[in-house]
C-alpha cells in the first residue's frame, strides 16, 4: 500500500514537471470594428530600414487601412530563456482605431448650460476695451476619408481632448481679434460677421488636418465683466424700444390721417367721376332723343312727299282714262261730216259734234 502511495505521488510529480516545459497556446486575439471606426493594421517588423522610415507618412499610413470589420492580430514567439517552452507570444502588428464618432462642446460661463460645470465662457474686448463673455457650441467629426490624416496629426488623441486644447484656442483666437476691430455698438450689430470670420478660419484649418466642424454658432447672449456697463446697455436699450415705440406711434397716426386723406380724396374723385359720367350720360340720351325725333320728323316729310307723288300718278292716270272716255264718245258720235261750226280756242269739242 505504502509502494502504491508512493507511485501516485511520483507520477503527480512528474506531470506538473512535464507541464512546465510545454510551450503556451497561441491564443487568437480578434478584434471587430464598428461603423464609425476606421481602423490601421500597422506592422511592428519591419525587414528594411525603409518601411521603419515611412511609419509615419501618410502613404504608409493609408496603405495599412484595412476594410474588414474582424481583424485577427498576428503574434509570433519570443523564447526569452534557454529552452524553447521560455518565452511568450507577442503582436507582430498593431491596430489602431480612429473613432469617427461626432463630439460637440458647449463653452458658457454658466454651470447649468455649458459641457463642464466650469466657467468656459470665451472672454474678448470691443475696441473702447470694453470686456464681455460670450458662449460658443461647436460639434466636429472625423470623416472616413479623412481618418488617415487625422491619425497622421493627432497620433489617434481623442477628439473631445482635441476640442478642448487645440480647437478651442483657435475659436477663441479669432473670436478676440475680430472683436478687437469693433466697436460695442458694432459688435452688438455685426454677430453675424463676427460668427462668419470666425467659422471660415476654423473650419478650413482644422479640414486639413482631418477634423471636420459641422456646427459653430452663438450660445446664449453676451454678458459684460462689469455690471454697471450692462445696466447703462439695458437703461439705453429701454429709453431706445421707449423712443421706437414713440415713433412708431407717431408714424401711426401720420398713417392713419394720410389713409384718410387718400380715402376722401378718392371718394372725391369717384363722385366727380360719377357726375362726369351722369352728364355725359344725360346728354347723350338727350342726343339720341334729338336724333330720334329728327328721324320722325325726315321720315315724316319723305312720308308726305311720297304721298304727294302718289296722288299725283293717280291723278294723272285717272286724267288718262278721262280722256280715253271723251275720246270713245266722240268715236261713238263721229258719222263723217265736218264741223259745222268753227270754235274759239278754248271751246268744248264735244258741243261742235255733229
Amino acid at each position: 500500500m505504502k509502494k502504491y502511495f508512493m507511485t501516485v505521488i511520483l507520477l503527480v510529480l512528474v506531470m506538473f514537471t512535464m507541464t512546465g516545459c510545454i510551450k503556451p497556446y497561441n491564443t487568437p486575439e480578434l478584434i471587430v470594428i464598428s461603423p464609425s471606426q476606421t481602423a490601421f493594421l500597422i506592422p511592428l517588423e519591419g525587414n528594411t530600414k525603409d518601411n521603419q522610415a515611412s511609419f509615419d507618412s501618410l502613404e504608409f499610413l493609408e496603405t495599412a487601412k484595412v476594410a474588414t470589420k474582424r481583424i485577427r492580430i498576428s503574434k509570433r514567439w519570443l523564447q526569452t530563456g534557454r529552452f524553447d517552452y521560455m518565452g511568450k507570444w507577442i503582436p507582430s502588428e498593431r491596430l489602431v482605431i480612429v473613432e469617427r464618432k461626432p463630439e460637440s462642446r458647449e463653452w458658457t460661463s454658466e454651470t447649468n448650460t455649458g459641457t463642464s460645470q466650469k466657467d468656459e465662457g470665451i472672454e474678448a474686448e470691443s475696441s473702447e476695451s470694453i470686456g464681455f463673455v460670450i458662449g460658443i457650441g461647436i460639434t466636429a467629426q472625423i470623416d472616413e476619408p479623412d481618418a488617415t490624416s487625422f491619425l497622421y496629426r493627432y497620433n489617434n488623441k481623442p477628439l473631445k481632448d482635441i476640442l478642448d486644447d487645440e480647437i478651442r484656442l483657435r475659436v477663441e483666437s479669432k473670436i478676440i481679434a475680430e472683436c478687437a476691430k469693433r466697436t460695442l455698438r458694432q459688435i452688438q450689430t455685426q454677430k453675424k460677421e463676427i460668427l462668419d470670420a470666425v467659422s471660415n478660419d476654423v473650419v478650413k484649418y482644422f479640414k486639413s488636418r482631418g477634423i471636420n466642424i459641422s456646427n459653430l454658432g452663438y450660445k446664449g447672449a453676451l454678458t459684460y465683466t462689469t455690471p454697471k456697463i450692462q445696466e447703462a446697455i439695458d437703461s439705453e436699450f429701454i429709453a431706445d424700444r421707449t423712443k421706437a415705440a414713440m415713433e412708431k406711434t407717431n408714424q401711426m397716426n401720420i398713417d392713419i390721417k394720410t389713409a384718410e386723406a387718400n380715402a376722401e380724396k378718392t371718394a372725391q374723385a369717384i363722385r366727380n367721376q360719377i357726375n362726369i359720367d351722369k352728364k355725359k350720360a344725360e346728354a347723350n340720351a338727350e342726343k339720341t332723343a334729338q336724333d330720334i325725333r329728327n328721324k320722325m320728323n325726315v321720315d315724316t316729310a319723305e312720308a308726305e312727299k311720297i304721298a304727294v307723288t302718289k296722288r299725283a300718278s293717280v291723278m294723272k292716270d285717272y286724267i288718262k282714262l278721262r280722256e280715253l272716255d271723251i275720246d270713245m264718245v266722240r268715236a261713238e258720235k263721229y258719222k263723217g261730216g265736218v264741223p259745222t261750226h268753227v270754235l274759239s280756242p278754248g271751246a268744248n269739242l264735244l258741243l261742235d259734234i255733229k
